[in-house]
């Protein structure tokens, strides 16, 4: 359940809880390693919300989805929503589509968290709709120059704030590992000849954009946890048929933090760093927490997980608070 409770009443609470200024618990928090700052954020963002993690945003088939509808369209010029484009003519979306008030908030969610540096090559922004429980996010590069990408939100998930976030660091994800410096792309991604080329000349981890960089996280993701069972999901219509998926995930149940994890090593990373950012690291029992610990062998991701989580802090305390 949201609640909303007063910033000031809020921080009196914590001023009594710790026994210091704010200054002060700032202070030591910065002075802390990053793995244990992050873990010091998830404290507190746990206490106003709950576990982090019980509904990231796992994208699922309900029996109630509705046909994706792409409402309206943004360029995002520093760092605003600018130059809107309705992408449906009907009455239906009207009063979605005229909400800016609600787009904007979407973004600034997202831009809030994601610091700008590594949001840049966000050029474009379109809030769409396919009901509430269904989809709630995508990014994709724009195919007139991948070097720019696209973030999706769903205006009828603006409630469902934990899955929300969850979207948006799974959806960042993706913009982290297959951005074009992790991802070299075809000049044409449009272009299904160069596409192949390039695949049948690849000997790291192909994606849908093109040939990852031997050093790039999802190479290294890929040759660690999928050399071993890629075969197998060749074999299978694992993308686009749910007995397929389902097969599969029960065969490496222990490999997988969710069943959409197990569609392909792209979404299997962008699951597996949702988990690395919104919860503690475990203990190694299954390769499904080997693949958490993972991004903890990149001081630069460590890093990057405490300002997310920081940045996430700094959002629901002093916008919108919640709590269970």
């Amino acid at each position: 359940m949201k609640s909303t409770i007063g910033t000031i009443l809020f921080s009196a609470i914590l001023l009594i809880m710790t026994g210091c200024s704010s200054v002060e618990t700032n202070v030591e928090m910065k002075q802390l390693p990053n793995a244990e700052l992050g873990d010091e954020y998830i404290d507190k963002l746990t206490k106003i919300m709950g576990e982090l993690i019980e509904e990231v945003g796992i994208e699922s088939v309900s029996d109630n989805q509705e046909e994706e509808t792409p409402l309206i369209s943004y360029d995002v010029i520093d760092d605003e929503l600018s130059n809107p484009i309705l992408e449906v003519e009907d009455k239906k979306w009207e009063q979605d589509q005229q909400d800016i008030e609600k787009h904007t908030q979407l973004w600034q969610l997202f831009a809030n968290i994601v610091p700008s540096k590594e949001r840049n090559m966000v050029t474009g922004f379109y809030v769409f709709t396919d009901g509430a429980g269904n989809t709630l996010g995508a990014v994709e590069p724009r195919y007139e120059n991948p070097e720019e990408w696209l973030l999706s939100l769903d205006i009828a998930e603006m409630d469902n704030t934990k899955e929300l976030i969850g979207t948006i660091i799974h959806e960042f994800g993706h913009l982290l590992f297959l951005n074009q410096a992790q991802v070299p792309y075809s000049e044409d991604l449009e272009d299904e000849q160069e596409l192949e080329t390039l695949k049948t000349n690849c000997v790291h981890y192909f994606t849908s954009y093109g040939c990852s960089a031997p050093k790039s996280y999802i190479n290294q993701f890929y040759q660690r946890y999928w050399l071993g069972i890629i075969e197998e999901w060749e074999s299978l219509d694992v993308q686009t048929n749910e007995e397929d998926l389902d097969h599969f995930f029960t065969n490496h149940e222990n490999e997988f933090l969710t069943d959409y994890a197990a569609t392909d090593p792209s979404e299997d990373i962008a699951e597996t760093w949702t988990y690395f950012i919104l919860s503690y690291q475990p203990e190694v029992e299954t390769m499904a927490d080997e693949k958490i610990s993972f991004f903890y062998e990149f001081p630069e991701l460590v890093e990057l997980r405490a300002t997310l989580l920081s940045n996430l802090y700094k959002v629901i305390s002093t916008e919108n608070s919640f709590k269970n």
